[in-house]
């Protein structure tokens, strides 16, 4: 299946074209150039959803627990940080086991950026 999407070049890829009726999607809004999660790289996945999650999980830890009992700054940030790292590895190492398991190519390979 992934050999004919690179050879017709036939349009969006099971309808990932970045736009979606007229609206851009995720990070795309915000002029950052990423590709889907299932055609990009182990790493660039890790780092994507690791901070994220390390800012949105960690930011209201910080605010609603941490901060209450007592925890300093640096202890929140290592929590938070550690907690991204996990969460970042088993998601980007579940992105890049359904890519290689549905053969797919990296994005650009498709002729994307």
């Amino acid at each position: 299946m992934a050999d004919c999407l690179v050879a017709c070049d036939c349009g969006p890829v099971n309808g990932l074209s970045g736009e979606a009726g007229g609206r851009e999607l995720g990070l795309w809004r915000l002029g950052i150039d990423l590709a889907p999660p299932h055609f990009a790289s182990f790493w660039q996945n890790f780092l994507v959803v690791g901070s994220y999650y390390t800012v949105m999980w960690g930011g209201p830890m910080w605010l609603l627990h941490w901060s209450k009992d007592g925890a300093s700054f640096n202890t929140g940030l290592a929590y938070a940080i550690f907690a991204g790292a996990v969460f970042g590895g088993v998601i980007a190492a579940s992105y890049e086991r359904a890519k290689r398991r549905n053969g797919l190519p990296a994005w650009r390979d498709l002729g994307r950026s």
